[in-house]
Formats: structure tokens, C-alpha cells, sequence
């Protein structure tokens, strides 16, 4: 039986990694790539961030290690998310917008 703190934090992280998946998919819009578009870096860490996200209500993430890790998966990839609104946030305030 998975213990209900494991649960609990699987839901967590999976609200947090579908918010990160939302600013990504922003990002790539404000950055005019096709939302179909696979090949930019940042096509394939939204892939990445897909995968993570339907994985965490399955049964790969079962004890509080495996929470671990995925908490420090959702610190790597949220720290990445903001460089990329950073970025983004530069480039618009170079064009004037």
C-alpha cells in the first residue's frame, strides 16, 4: 500500500509540473515556435516535462524516495522554466514591447 504523505505529494507535483508545462507552452508561443514544433530545445524539454507529468499518477512513483527524486526533478526543471522567462522577458524589453 502506497502510503497517503506519497499520494499526497504526487498530487502536489503534478499540479506543479502541469503549471510549469503551461508557462512553457506560453513561452514557446511568446517566442513564435509552432506548438507542433519537436525540434527547438525547448520543444523537447516541454516533451520531457509531458512525459514526467503523466508518469506521476501511475505506479512509478511509489515511496517517499521516489518523491525525492521527483521533487528534485521539479526543482531542476522550475529553475530552467524561469532562466527561460528571464530570457524571454530580456528579448521583450530589448524589442520595446
Amino acid at each position: 500500500m502506497i502510503p497517503y504523505e506519497v499520494i499526497e505529494a504526487k498530487e502536489i507535483l503534478h499540479e506543479g509540473f502541469a503549471e510549469l508545462l503551461a508557462d512553457v507552452s506560453r513561452i514557446k508561443d511568446r517566442m513564435g515556435l509552432d506548438p507542433q514544433d519537436a525540434v527547438h530545445p525547448v520543444s523537447g524539454f516541454q516533451s520531457e516535462l509531458r512525459t514526467i507529468l503523466h508518469r506521476i499518477l501511475g505506479d512509478r512513483y511509489n515511496t517517499p524516495e521516489d518523491i525525492a527524486e521527483l521533487k528534485q526533478e521539479f526543482v531542476r526543471a522550475r529553475a530552467y522554466v524561469r532562466e527561460l522567462e528571464a530570457e524571454d522577458a530580456g528579448e521583450l524589453q530589448r524589442k520595446g514591447a
